[in-house]
C-alpha cells in the first residue's frame, strides 16, 4: 500500500482545500512544521479517512464521535463543511488498484454524520462505500495500525513506562491471540450463565463458593495493580526530583566540596612526584655533565688516536716491504737498488709522534663514548622534562579547582536534600517490589482457583446421573476452554520465537551499543520480554537509558510490522523525539530508510535539521513545509523543507 495523495478541506487548522502529493520513487516523504502548525492533524486525517470511528486518534480523544467531528471543522469560509480524501495504491497479487476514500460531514444537522464514498480506479464503488469498514479491516486491521502510524513523543512516554499493555495488545492481535482470548472469554461467560441451571445441587454450591472466592481474589488483584500504579508514579516523581537536586548540587560546585580531601591528597601526591622528577633531572645532569663538558677534548683525543692508528698501519706495511721487494726483484733481469727504494718510502711516510698509544679496544670505546654521550643525555633529559610538564599541568588543574569559592552551607543543605530524596526513593522502590510480589501472588492465586473450579465443574458434571442441556454445554465448554488455553500456549510458543528474533535483529540495527542486548526473548505464556547479554545473563530493563528504551520500543514496533507481513506505509510524528545525537544518527541511518517502501515523517525544525537532514536527504522524494498565516489563522502548504534554511 502506498499513499499517493491527501486532500484536506476545512479540516482542523487547514482552511479551504489543501493537497499533499506523495507520488515519488524514493521511500521517504518529509513534512516540516513548527509546533501547532498541523503535523499531527495530517496523521489524524489519514486515520479518520481509513478507519472512521475506529481511528485510535478518536479513541484517545475521550469524547463522542459527533463531538469529535465537530471539533475538526474549520469554519473560516462559513460553509461549516469538512472533508478528507485519501488516494492510495493497493497491490493484490499481480493487480494494482487505486482507491480513493472520501469522508465528509457538516454542522448543518443536529446529528453530525460521517458520509463515506469510495472510488476504485476512478469509478464510484457502492459496495465498497457501504462496506468500507469491513474491507479496510481485512487489509489493515485497526488493532495493528499503531504499529505503522505513531507519534514519536508517545513512543518516548511508552518507552520509559513499565506498562506494556500497548505492546501486548499488538502482539496478541498480530499472532491472532486476541481472537482466542475473546473465544475463551465468551466460553467462560457461557459456563457462568449455564451454571445457574445447576445451583440447586451440592456441586453447584461448591462452584458458587469458587465464584465468590475468584471474585474476591480478582478484586484484591485489581487493588494491588492500582497500588502498583500509584507507587510507580510516586517513584517517577521522586526520581525526577532527585535528578534535579543532583544537577543543582553539581551546578553549585558541591561535588568539589565533597572531593576537596581527594583533591588535596592528589595535590600532595603530584608535588611529591614533581620533587622526585627534579631530583632525577639533577642526577642525570650530575652523572653525564662532566663528561659532556669534556666532549671537545675527548674528540681531539679521538682525532689523534685515529692518526696514531693510521701510522701504526703504515709502519706495519713498511715492515713487509723488504720481503715483498726481494720476491719482486727475482723476477727482473736488472737488479734494483733496495736502499734507494726504502729511502723513497721513508721520505713519504708521516713522522707522527705517539702521544696516547691507545689499544684497538680503547680506541673503539672512546669512539662509542663520543658518539653516544650527547644523544643519551638529550633523550634522558627530554623524557624527564615531558613528565615534569605533565605533572605541572595536572597540579595547575587541581590548584584551580581548590581555588574555587564555594558556599559550603548551601551545598551542605542541598546534599542533605539529596540524601533524603535517595532514602525516600529507596523506600518507594522497596514498597513497589513488595507490591509487585503481592500482585503476582494474587494473579497466581486467581489462576489456581480457576483451575480448581474447572476440576469441580468436571467432577460435578461427571457425577450427575442425568445430564441436561445446560450441563452438557458446561462439559463441552470446559473441554473447549482447555483446548483453547493449550492451543493459545502452543501458538504463542511457535510464533513468539520468530517475533523475538526479529526484534533482536531490528534493535541491533539501530542501537549504537552493539553489546547492550545480545538476545531478546518472549516468555510464551505471559508474553513477558526478557533481555539477555552476551553471557546469556538477564538484563534489567531499568538499566537502559531513556534513549535506549525508546530505540528498543521502535525496534519492537518495526519487528511487529515486519512480522505482520503487511506492505503498508509508515507515518511517524516527531520521529526523533527525546533522542540524543548518537541515537538520532543511528535511527536515520539504519531505520528510517528501511522502515517501509513509503515513510512519511512529520518533523519540527529542531529534529531533522543540519547533518541529520543531509544524512536523510538521499532517501527523500518529496518535501513540504507547513506555514501558518497569522492573519487568516490557517496553515498553508509549501513545497520544500523549511525553504532549505534548516542547517
Amino acid at each position: 500500500m502506498k499513499i499517493k495523495r491527501l486532500t484536506l478541506h476545512n479540516f482542523g487548522i487547514y482552511a479551504n482545500t489543501n493537497l499533499f502529493d506523495f507520488v515519488t520513487e524514493k521511500q521517504i516523504i518529509l513534512i516540516g512544521g513548527m509546533n501547532g502548525r498541523g503535523k499531527t492533524t495530517i496523521l489524524e486525517a489519514i486515520l479518520l479517512a481509513l478507519y472512521g470511528r475506529r481511528s485510535f486518534a478518536f479513541a484517545e480523544s475521550k469524547t463522542s464521535f459527533p463531538n469529535y467531528l465537530k471539533k475538526l471543522v474549520n469554519k473560516a469560509d462559513g460553509t461549516n463543511t469538512s472533508s478528507i480524501e485519501l488516494l492510495f495504491e493497493l497491490s493484490s497479487g499481480e493487480d494494482n488498484n487505486n482507491y480513493n476514500v472520501k469522508r465528509e460531514w457538516s454542522l448543518h444537522s443536529a446529528n453530525t454524520i460521517l458520509k463515506t464514498s469510495v472510488y476504485k480506479d476512478d469509478r464510484y464503488d457502492q459496495v465498497l462505500s457501504e462496506n468500507w469498514n469491513m474491507f479496510i479491516e481485512e487489509m489493515l486491521p485497526s488493532a495493528i495500525a499503531p504499529l505503522f502510524f505513531f507519534d514519536g513523543e508517545k513512543i518516548s512516554e511508552l518507552a520509559v513506562s513499565d506498562d506494556h499493555t500497548f505492546l501486548l495488545k499488538s502482539i496478541k492481535t498480530l499472532l491472532g491471540i486476541d481472537v482466542i482470548d475473546q473465544a475463551i472469554s465468551d466460553i467462560q461467560r457461557i459456563i457462568t450463565n449455564k451454571k445457574k441451571a445447576i445451583k440447586s445441587d451440592d456441586d453447584a454450591k461448591e462452584i458458587g463458593l469458587y465464584d465468590e472466592k475468584i471474585k474476591n481474589i480478582d478484586l484484591l488483584a485489581k487493588a494491588a495493580a492500582e497500588t502498583l500504579g500509584h507507587l510507580k508514579i510516586e517513584e517517577i516523581n521522586l526520581a525526577q526530583k532527585l535528578e534535579k537536586a543532583e544537577n543543582d548540587f553539581m551546578t553549585m560546585g558541591g561535588h568539589l566540596v565533597s572531593n576537596r580531601n581527594d583533591l588535596m591528597n592528589k595535590k600532595n601526591t603530584l608535588e611529591v612526584s614533581l620533587e622526585k622528577l627534579n631530583e632525577q633531572l639533577i642526577n642525570i645532569v650530575s652523572e653525564d655533565l662532566p663528561l659532556l663538558m669534556m666532549l671537545p677534548l675527548l674528540n681531539q683525543i679521538l682525532d689523534v688516536s685515529n692518526q696514531e692508528r693510521e701510522q701504526r698501519g703504515i709502519k706495519a706495511a713498511i715492515a713487509q716491504l723488504p720481503i715483498l721487494f726481494e720476491r719482486f726483484d727475482k723476477t727482473k733481469d736488472k737488479r734494483l737498488d733496495f736502499d734507494e727504494f726504502m729511502h723513497f718510502i721513508n721520505s713519504i711516510s708521516m713522522d707522527v709522534q705517539t702521544v696516547y698509544n691507545l689499544s684497538e679496544a680503547g680506541h673503539i670505546q672512546l669512539k662509542m663514548l663520543c658518539d653516544s654521550l650527547p644523544r643519551r643525555q638529550k633523550n634522558d633529559v627530554l623524557q624527564v622534562l615531558d613528565q615534569r610538564q605533565d605533572l605541572l599541568k595536572q597540579l595547575a588543574e587541581v590548584e584551580n579547582y581548590l581555588s574555587i569559592d564555594i558556599d559550603e552551607t548551601s551545598t551542605g543543605i542541598q546534599y542533605k536534600t539529596i540524601l533524603e530524596l535517595t532514602a525516600k526513593l529507596a523506600t518507594i522502590k522497596e514498597k513497589f517490589r513488595i507490591a509487585q510480589e503481592d500482585y503476582n501472588a494474587k494473579n497466581a492465586q486467581y489462576d489456581d482457583m480457576r483451575r480448581e473450579q474447572l476440576k469441580v465443574i468436571e467432577k460435578a458434571v461427571a457425577n450427575l446421573e442425568s445430564i441436561d442441556e445446560a450441563r452438557r454445554i458446561i462439559t463441552y465448554s470446559g473441554r473447549a476452554l482447555k483446548v483453547l488455553e493449550e492451543y493459545k500456549i502452543h501458538l504463542q510458543l511457535s510464533k513468539t520465537r520468530f517475533l523475538a528474533e526479529t526484534m533482536t535483529q531490528c534493535f541491533k540495527k539501530i542501537v549504537s551499543k552493539q553489546n547492550l542486548i545480545s538476545d531478546i526473548q518472549i516468555e510464551p505464556k505471559t508474553l513477558k520480554f526478557i533481555y539477555l547479554n552476551q553471557n546469556g545473563e538477564q538484563i534489567n530493563r531499568s538499566t537502559f537509558s531513556a534513549g535506549e528504551k525508546q530505540l528498543l520500543m521502535i525496534a519492537m514496533l518495526w519487528a511487529l510490522g515486519i512480522c505482520s507481513k503487511k506492505q503498508l506505509p509508515i507515518i511517524i510524528d516527531t520521529p526523533l523525539a527525546r533522542l540524543d545525537s548518537a541515537h538520532r544518527e543511528s535511527l536515520i541511518t539504519n531505520y528510517l530508510p528501511e522502515a517501509s517502501d513509503q515513510t512519511i515523517l512529520l518533523s519540527t525544525d529542531s529534529e531533522i535539521s543540519g547533518k541529520y537532514y543531509d544524512m536523510l536527504r538521499p532517501y527523500v522524494g518529496r518535501e513540504f513545509t507547513l506555514k501558518y498565516n497569522d492573519e487568516t489563522q490557517q496553515t498553508l502548504i509549501e513545497n520544500g523543507y523549511f525553504g532549505g534554511a534548516v542547517k
